[in-house]
C-alpha cells in the first residue's frame, strides 16, 4: 500500500493548490488484498463465507448459486451489499442506483505522488478527473455529464498529463447518491447498492 499525504486541487486554468492530509493520511491499497483480509476478519468473528452468486428472493427465502450446489437460506435480514449493479435490488424492486460512466485506467508512468482531482468544464463537465498515486505507476481516470463524450474527454486528459500515448481505458459505473431506497420489508440496502456514496468525490468506501 501507499500513503499519501498530499491532496492536489487542479482549476480549470490548470493552476494547482496541494492540501496537506499529513495528520491523517491517505492509504491506497489493493483491492484484492484488502478484500480479502476484510473476509478473513469476518470469518475470525464466526462469519460463514459462502462464494456463490443472488438468484432471487421469495419473500421468504434467498436463492443462491454456489460452485457446489443451489442453496435456500432462510434469515431474518438480508443485506444488500453488492454494487452498483446490484441483483438483489434488481431483483426485489426492478431498479437500480441512478448512476453515471466513468472511464479509467492504470499506467506505469509515475505521473504524480499525490491524489490530484482536476476540475474544470474542459477536463471532466459536471464531474472531475483524476491522477492518483498507484502501486504500480498511476491511476487515471474521469466523468462527465454527456457519456456520449466521455472517451473524447479521457483522451484530452491523457494529453494534459503528458501521456506518452493514450491507455485503453476501462469502463464502470458509479452511483449518484440521489436515490433513497434504503430498505424494502426485511431486506437493507448499503454502499453502492444504496447510493451511498460521498456527494462530492462520488467514492464509496
Amino acid at each position: 500500500s501507499h500513503h499519501v499525504d498530499t491532496v492536489k486541487f487542479v482549476a480549470p486554468s490548470l493552476s494547482g493548490v496541494d492540501v496537506s492530509l499529513e495528520k491523517e493520511p491517505l492509504a491506497i491499497v489493493n483491492r484484492l488484498e484488502f478484500d480479502t483480509y476484510l473476509r478473513t476478519l469476518a470469518q475470525n468473528e464466526g462469519a460463514e463465507v459462502i462464494e456463490g452468486y443472488f438468484k432471487s428472493y421469495d419473500g421468504q427465502f434467498a436463492y443462491i448459486k454456489s460452485n457446489a450446489s443451489n442453496l435456500r437460506i432462510q434469515a431474518k435480514y438480508i443485506i444488500s451489499a453488492d454494487g452498483v449493479n446490484s441483483t438483489v435490488r434488481k431483483a426485489v424492486t426492478g431498479t437500480l442506483p441512478s448512476r453515471v460512466l466513468t472511464l479509467y485506467a492504470k499506467v506505469q508512468q509515475p505521473l504524480t505522488r499525490k491524489c490530484e482531482l482536476w476540475f474544470g468544464k474542459d477536463i471532466a463537465p459536471g464531474y472531475y478527473a483524476w491522477s492518483f498515486v498507484h502501486n504500480y505507476g498511476t491511476h487515471i481516470g474521469l466523468a462527465c455529464e454527456d457519456e456520449s463524450e466521455v472517451h473524447k474527454y479521457f483522451g484530452h486528459f491523457c494529453e494534459k498529463l503528458g501521456l506518452n500515448h493514450i491507455p485503453k481505458p476501462r469502463g464502470y459505473y458509479i452511483p449518484l447518491w440521489k436515490d433513497d431506497l434504503y430498505r424494502k420489508e426485511n431486506i437493507l440496502f448499503v454502499g453502492d447498492a444504496a447510493g451511498q456514496v460521498s456527494p462530492f468525490t462520488y467514492e464509496g468506501i
